[in-house]
């Protein structure tokens, strides 16, 4: 069932569509319709469970709008739409299909030079799921310095939760165990704990310490397919499956790394 907030927004995005239709016949430029289908887009990808036929029919309509000459701050409109509308639908191509939107959204990002946090946090997910773990640390490390002089604790939270689980992926425990114990405490005040309540068990595992599995649970080695809506909303999505070496890890692999 859907958070009420969740369906306000549908039921608010669905109306500016209604009205941008009618302004749309009038119009030489579609841009209004496009922006406000992407707007919808974007709703319906949060609420749980979307209508896979509705958000394949705004696509189709989108890609339809779209006009490959407008300017990089149009555009990316569009291409955030289809990053979470890609998210909700899923299927087996959705992890490739991901990583070349989200790396397509932050050009676009960057060619307007608009602030681009929220899309990075994107694609260093995107990176992660894909398996390109490098990639996704060196990403994150990044991003952690470019909001190093910022006040926002939510955005760093997530970047590091997804820096951590790159880390880990790496067996770099020294560096993956200062970033664990920077963002607990900032899980812990937004209580989002669930979204890294793996990595200390893993930790342990990883470094050896097999009694420190006690109160810890790892019983939940994949993430949803899509973060909570609380995280939805503010553009973060961690999700990442974790690997140790070149491998996924399965709960037979934690039970045999702590003994």
């Amino acid at each position: 069932m859907a958070h009420r907030q969740q369906q306000l927004s549908l039921a608010l995005a669905a109306k500016a569509v209604a009205l941008a239709r009618e302004f749309d016949r009038q119009a030489s430029d579609r841009w209004l319709l496009y922006q406000a289908l992407s707007l919808w887009i974007q709703a319906a990808a949060v609420v749980s469970p979307p209508s896979p036929d509705a958000l394949r029919e705004a696509l189709a309509e989108l890609a339809a709008l779209e006009d490959p000459g407008w300017p990089a701050q149009r555009l990316t409109r569009g291409l955030e739409a289809m990053c979470w509308a890609r998210v909700a639908l899923g299927g087996p191509d959705q992890p490739a299909e991901q990583l070349t939107l989200t790396r397509r959204l932050v050009e676009g990002f960057e060619a307007e030079g608009a602030h681009g946090a929220p899309a990075m946090m994107m694609l260093i997910d995107a990176e992660l799921f894909c398996g390109r773990t490098q990639t996704a640390a060196r990403l994150g490390e990044r991003l952690l310095e470019q909001l190093a002089a910022t006040r926002d604790e939510f955005s760093r939270m997530l970047v590091r939760i997804n820096l951590d689980l790159a880390l880990l992926a790496l067996d770099d425990t020294v560096r993956a165990r200062p970033v664990l114990q920077a963002v607990w405490p900032a899980a812990r005040q937004f209580d989002l704990c669930a979204l890294c309540s793996d990595h200390p068990p893993l930790l342990a595992c990883l470094e050896g310490r097999p009694n420190a599995r006690r109160g810890l649970r790892a019983t939940r080695m994949r993430r949803t397919p899509r973060a909570a809506s609380s995280v939805s909303q503010r553009g973060g999505c961690p999700r990442a499956v974790p690997h140790v070496g070149s491998r996924r890890v399965g709960r037979r692999d934690v039970r045999a790394f702590a003994g």
